[in-house]
């Protein structure tokens, strides 16, 4: 079986119309793209839920201020450039600072003291039915102000953020109490739920346009302003996109085609034509197609070392049905003894009832754990189906791929098997690939290398590759 993949010109070379290329045919490299850098905007969605006893649910809000102290203290001491869509949620208290503990430790305090936060946790923790993100969307909102405040006015009695213009106001701003009558008398169905708080976000959203411009008023200056927009109105909706990492590793992509006869896929990852397709060998290793990359990474007197295995191409599958997740129960993605300590366990050495997600890790729970993972890196919805995709993933617990240096994977030379030149490739473009291809053949005296034209025929309405 082969695959294909398509390239623009500027991935392929090291220059391409004045601009830096990444050189990858030069250099033999496959770049694997974090998630939320691919095509479909639900690419790795999940219908993910909470549900879980009070211990938990504490243990919740302890590390969503954990984060917000941290991201609080990095602005502060950086500025407000500091401040992201992502930002680290892998945070722990046990591998904290022991200095930073005195302080979290009265933020907590203060924030568990109120009667409205009291009264959430009791209505979260009595519910019957799970909690999905349109609702705790909408709480974390109404809980923001109150929780900014505690980090806030903590910061500035320990003398370590000066007088800030917002800590006047922040009462003013905090609508906690109002909306507190909210938990008192929920929806009576899961349904109502959905549609009831996606109103509610949509009300605060337009309130919060109008407080974000009160905000830019009373700011003193950009950096200030800058900030505390991100932790009044953004944060919720940020820690949420980004606790999805406690329950999975990061994962990262490089995408191949079954077919590339469809002009629209061309269009779409080829430049409009301009660019090319790879065609690489694959053999078949336990009923899928594999081919050997420089993936791997293990520990030799120390150090790391990469060396070649066979990887598998998962084929995606295409569907409107994103995969449940239970939040409380898929905390995997933790150190051990964080997981225990910080999440399943209070204070008291009480244990909370989602504990026993633990105990089934070794009674087959691990393996339906990476096969729900492996089947979220591998569905897109179905308006994507025409690109007959297949895929190879990288995901480690234990390597760091942040680096996208870290993400350009080598393959063997022997293994690329053609090039289709597409419709619009300019000939100076295909001179220069035909070159790196030649000087590569004469290395390792192959002579079997093809190469292909691609025009779009009028009756079968396809892409046609016209060998060269």
């Amino acid at each position: 079986m082969r695959m294909y993949r398509l390239r623009s010109l500027r991935a392929l070379l090291n220059e391409f119309n004045g601009e830096e290329g990444f050189n990858e045919l030069e250099n033999q490299e496959i770049y694997f793209a974090p998630y939320d850098e691919l095509n479909d905007p639900l690419e790795g969605a999940t219908e993910m839920f909470w549900h879980g006893d009070r211990i938990i649910w504490e243990n919740f809000f302890r590390h969503y201020l954990l984060c917000l102290n941290y991201q609080f203290t990095m602005a502060t001491l950086i500025g407000a450039d500091f401040l992201s869509e992502k930002f680290p949620t892998m945070l722990s208290e046990t591998f904290t600072h022991e200095g930073i503990i005195p302080l979290l430790q009265k933020i907590k305090e203060r924030f568990f003291a109120r009667e409205a936060v009291q009264g959430l946790l009791h209505y979260f923790s009595s519910r019957t039915t799970p909690i999905r993100e349109q609702e705790l969307a909408f709480y974390l909102k109404q809980v923001q102000c109150f929780a900014f405040s505690c980090v806030l006015s903590v910061h500035h009695e320990e003398g370590l953020y000066e007088h800030n213009p917002f800590l006047p106001i922040l009462d003013k701003w905090d609508r906690l109490d109002e909306y507190a009558s909210i938990w008192d008398s929920p929806p009576k169905n899961d349904n109502e739920y959905e549609i009831a708080y996606r109103y509610f976000n949509q009300e605060i959203e337009q309130q919060n346009i109008m407080l974000r411009a009160a905000a830019a008023e009373v700011a003193n200056d950009n950096d200030n302003r800058a900030s505390t927009a991100y932790f009044l109105f953004d944060y919720p909706g940020i820690y949420l996109r980004n606790i999805n990492e406690l329950v999975y590793p990061k994962w990262y992509a490089a995408c191949f085609m079954g077919a590339c006869t469809n002009a629209t896929v061309w269009s779409h990852y080829a430049d409009s034509h301009k660019g090319v397709c790879l065609i690489f060998r694959t053999t078949d290793k336990n009923g899928k197609a594999s081919m050997p990359i420089e993936s791997a990474i293990v520990i030799k007197a120390g150090n790391l070392q990469r060396k070649f295995v066979d990887m598998a191409f998962e084929k995606v599958e295409y569907s409107n049905n994103p995969r449940e997740v239970d939040f409380f129960r898929s905390l995997f993605n933790l150190i051990v003894v964080v997981a225990k300590n910080e999440w399943y366990s209070n204070d008291a050495g009480e244990k909370s009832i989602c504990s026993d997600a633990l105990d089934t890790l070794d009674a087959g729970g691990r393996e339906e754990y990476w096969e729900q993972l492996r089947r979220i890196q591998t569905t897109k919805i179905p308006d994507w189906a025409y690109e007959t995709e297949h895929r190879l993933v990288l995901a480690s617990p234990m390597i760091d791929y942040t680096e996208a240096s870290s993400r350009k994977i080598k393959y063997n030379f022997s293994d690329l098997e053609g090039v289709i030149f597409g419709a619009r490739t300019p000939i100076d473009a295909q001179i220069k690939i035909r070159r790196i291809i030649a000087e590569k053949c004469r290395q390792t005296k192959r002579s079997d290398f093809k190469f292909y034209q691609a025009r779009f025929d009028n009756s079968t309405h396809e892409m046609l590759f016209e060998k060269l």
